[in-house]
């Protein structure tokens, strides 16, 4: 639900950030 909605309202959506590690569910190509 929460990946339909960040992708419906164009958000990037990062489940886990440490460090220099990160999962991006929606919008990867705004992460550089």
């Amino acid at each position: 639900l929460a990946v339909e909605f960040a992708q419906e309202s164009g958000q990037t959506l990062i489940g886990f950030l440490r460090g220099k590690n990160l999962n991006v569910y929606s919008r990867s190509e705004r992460i550089r």
